[in-house]
């Protein structure tokens, strides 16, 4: 089985390669929340992540590793512990940094899924790379939330496991 395209892991010549055949990049981006009891504090990027990896077997690219930066999280709202909120200003621009980093190693095309899709926080991204396409028609800038891709047994969205019967 060939293995995924992790950025982290590849050696220059290799992403070389793949920016001659496919200059696509995957930024799979999630937040550090509690998700109840029975889900790790990542699940937003490492779900995202994998999504991600299985794409870019499908289609080339390379995967960043998973960006753990989430606005409008359970902590200002919920208080709940464990949660790591970023503000919507240091979202930007890190991800204004990452679009335009891999712009100029030659990307071509810049997929931001979000596992982490509180309105806010998307709505916040999305600005972001609206305003990247528009300064940068040479790229195509695609971002939105798993839920829009991922559908499992039907279920759409099914964020944090909290539909899903267990037996």
């Amino acid at each position: 089985m060939e293995r995924a395209p992790r950025y982290e892991f590849m050696r220059p010549e290799e992403i070389d390669a793949v920016l001659k055949t496919s200059p696509v990049a995957y930024i799979p981006w999630g937040a550090l929340e509690w998700h109840g009891l029975h889900n790790c504090i990542g699940l937003d990027a490492l779900k995202v992540h994998s999504i991600c990896l299985d794409a870019a077997k499908q289609t080339g690219g390379v995967v960043l590793p998973p960006v753990y930066a989430g606005f409008h999280t359970m902590k200002p709202y919920r208080g709940f512990k464990h949660t790591i909120e970023i503000s919507a200003e240091t979202i930007q621009r890190l991800l204004r940094e990452y679009l335009e980093q891999l712009t100029d190693e030659g990307f071509k095309v810049l997929v931001v899924l979000m596992g982490h899709y509180g309105k806010a926080h998307v709505d916040a991204v999305i600005q972001v790379c609206e305003e990247f396409s528009k300064s940068h028609p040479d790229v195509t800038v695609l971002a939105f939330p798993e839920y829009l891709v991922a559908v499992d047994d039907g279920v759409r969205g099914d964020h944090a496991v909290r539909m899903r019967q267990h037996s």
